[in-house]
């Protein structure tokens, strides 16, 4: 996940880990409302692994905005069960912005789907680091 002030990209990888693919965005009205809409997509996906990507400093230390994401993490720790792990969001939105321009199908307005291919770029660094 690309955990956002206003939206959280989503993004779920093929059964044999090798590619990620980016899913729908949920606007983040309220944490309560963003928590059981996680839970559920946990729930409906069959999920095993939740990766929240995770905003470090220049010095490799959780940013300001890293620490907000923890706070949201707690919340949602509450409501499922499967493990939550964190992974350094890097560039992922610039990097998926250039994937989208390249791909000839963006446009600035739709900032949910750069959330969620986003997500999809945290997860698939993921799957690479762990491969």
């Amino acid at each position: 996940m690309d955990v956002g002030d206003r939206r959280i990209g989503m993004a779920l990888s093929d059964a044999m880990e090798v590619i990620a693919t980016p899913l729908d965005h949920l606007e983040r009205k309220s944490d309560n409302l963003a928590v059981k809409a996680i839970a559920q997509a946990v729930y409906d996906l069959d999920v095993e692994l939740l990766l929240i990507g995770i905003p470090l400093d220049e010095k490799g230390y959780v940013s300001r905005q890293g620490e907000k994401i923890k706070s949201f993490q707690s919340q949602l720790k509450e409501s499922i069960t499967i493990p939550i792990q964190y992974w350094d969001e890097g560039f992922s939105t610039k990097d998926a912005e250039a994937l989208l321009h390249a791909s000839g199908k963006f446009r600035i307005r739709e900032k949910g789907i750069i959330d969620s291919a986003a997500a999809a770029v945290i997860l698939q660094s993921y799957m690479n680091r762990v491969r």
